[in-house]
């Protein structure tokens, strides 16, 4: 038989313990709370800082992909890929697609989930399924079911979801990159060449 005291004192104390318990809940819960509007508000700013120049570091977006095994199972035979309607960024420093599970054996589930911010500022957020083989003869192919996310729910989607510096880190490197790549050479080329063109023109009146 249980013979506890449940006495005064010790509801009393019960009480105690429990509004101590409580507040520090609640300073825990407000404190991470304005961590993330802080990092939102951050992230808020590098998305209206870096919106112009979307368009140029965009590329296509891969969202499904299917390929029959031949003689040589390291030979896609016919491989077929679906890309989304839109072009996008990949918000983190690895590459995109879908993972295997069980990368070591001969076969298995394909899985994970991806983020992208798109060039209108809407993330699309990518979750992969489907299947993988290595046998010969057999297939493999996965897809991707795509969420969208509001542009003006971007930066507060991306803080809710720790993305913050991954996606920080990603869109440096991709607008770095697109800085020193070709564009600045392919744009003084079309330019020399339009003059030509403008001065044969001239010449030709």
């Amino acid at each position: 038989m249980d013979t506890t005291d449940t006495s005064s004192t010790d509801l009393a104390a019960l009480a105690a313990l429990t509004a101590v318990v409580t507040e520090q809940d609640a300073a825990h819960c407000a404190a991470i709370e304005a961590e993330q509007q802080a990092t939102a508000a951050e992230l808020q700013r590098v998305l209206d800082t870096v919106r112009p120049a979307l368009r140029a570091v965009c590329s296509r977006v891969q969202v499904g992909y299917a390929a029959h095994h031949q003689g040589d199972v390291n030979y896609d035979q016919g491989a077929s890929r679906q890309y989304l309607a839109e072009r996008g960024l990949y918000l983190d420093t690895d590459d995109p697609g879908p993972g295997q599970e069980n990368p070591r054996a001969n076969g298995g589930r394909y899985l994970g989930t991806d983020l992208f911010l798109l060039g209108d500022g809407r993330l699309a957020w990518l979750t992969y399924s489907g299947s993988w083989s290595r046998w010969q003869g057999s297939s493999s192919s996965w897809d991707a079911d795509v969420e969208y996310v509001p542009a003006e729910m971007a930066a507060v989607e991306m803080a809710a979801q720790n993305r913050g510096p991954r996606a920080i880190a990603a869109i440096r490197a991709a607008l770095a990159a697109q800085a020193d790549g070709t564009k600045p050479k392919a744009t003084t080329a079309a330019l020399a060449r339009a003059e030509r063109l403008t001065a044969l023109a001239t010449l030709a009146r």
